[in-house]
């Protein structure tokens, strides 16, 4: 073998190595905290785990658990995903007890708005999936503004009642398309499909009733 052919298989193997550095220096890290209710909401869980961890997240589930350290983990996660019931303002967890945008009261009701400024720097995207939870509340306020005002780079909940099926579907879709791509066009994949699969009713829910605050340009990949 001549210098000039050593030399081209040392380049390629320097390339090559650079780019499998690159790569991995690229993955996503930290973690993701998604809650869900019951059973028939564990897919939210299953498929963000699934594609969570293919892009390098540690991905926790809890099912019905109360809001005890929920404001713990929205300061540590890179990503939240809660899957519950919800009224304006709130998402609502185990044993009477909440998390809302504001007017917490530190014990059953703990509110977004009472972590110090910046606490929620590391955070990519808040996903609040559960019945009129993105209203804007008299009483509760905006819970995606409170999140980004907080320092997340995207919150999002929707505005009307959710249809657990529609929602499992949306954020499998949505995950699917977040390991490639930026928040906004991971949005506009699970409203495609979402619509193309289950029909318009499904597709309008979930499409133009969302609360959406922050950075959708940003990625969470």
């Amino acid at each position: 073998m001549n210098k000039k052919i050593k030399g081209i298989l040392l380049v390629l193997v320097l390339c090559l190595t650079f780019c499998l550095y690159f790569e991995k220096s690229l993955a996503a890290s930290g973690s993701i905290v998604v809650h869900y209710l019951d059973s028939i909401r564990k897919p939210t869980y299953d498929y963000t785990k699934k594609h969570g961890q293919s892009m390098g997240y540690s991905v926790y589930g809890y099912n019905n658990s109360t809001n005890e350290d929920i404001l713990n983990q929205l300061k540590s996660s890179s990503v939240i995903v809660m899957h519950l019931h919800g009224s304006p303002g709130v998402q609502v967890m185990a044993n009477y007890t909440y998390l809302s945008g504001t007017n917490g009261n530190g014990g059953n009701i703990k509110s977004v708005s009472s972590l110090s400024s910046g606490s929620l720097n590391q955070m990519k995207i808040a996903i609040y999936y559960g019945c009129e939870t993105g209203v804007v509340s008299k009483t509760y306020g905006d819970i995606c503004q409170q999140t980004v005002n907080k320092g997340a780079q995207t919150a999002v909940a929707w505005e009307v009642s959710t249809i657990v099926g529609d929602v499992n579907e949306w954020n499998r879709l949505f995950f699917e398309k977040a390991k490639t791509d930026n928040i906004v066009e991971s949005f506009r994949h699970a409203d495609y499909w979402l619509r193309y699969k289950k029909g318009d009713d499904a597709g309008d829910r979930m499409q133009i009733t969302r609360n959406e605050k922050g950075n959708i340009y940003g990625y969470i990949n």
